[in-house]
C-alpha cells in the first residue's frame, strides 16, 4: 500500500521483475533435489519425471494453470504406479 504511492525508479522496477522467476526457480529446485545432511544431493526420481510432463505443458501453452494442471496428474500417475 505504501510503495503504490510512490514512483520508483526504472532500475529498481526492472530489478523486482526477477523476482517472481527467482522464487519459482528457488522452489523448483528445491523439489528436484533431496538433501543429505554430510553427503551430495540426489535426484527425486518421482519429482523429475513429473516435471517432464509439466515443461512441456509450460513450453506448449503458456498456461500457468495447464502447468499445474499437468503436473499433478503426471505426479498422481506416477504415484498410483508407484514409478519413482
Amino acid at each position: 500500500m505504501f510503495v503504490k504511492q510512490l514512483t520508483m525508479p526504472g532500475w529498481l522496477v526492472s530489478f523486482l521483475s526477477f523476482v517472481p522467476i527467482t522464487i519459482m526457480t528457488a522452489l523448483c529446485c528445491q523439489s528436484l533435489f533431496i538433501a543429505h545432511t554430510g553427503q551430495l544431493a540426489t535426484l527425486n526420481v518421482a519429482n523429475c519425471l513429473a516435471a517432464i510432463p509439466a515443461t512441456i505443458a509450460r513450453v506448449l501453452t503458456k498456461s500457468l494453470l495447464m502447468v499445474v494442471v499437468i503436473g499433478i496428474m503426471a505426479m498422481a500417475l506416477l504415484r498410483y504406479w508407484q514409478i519413482g
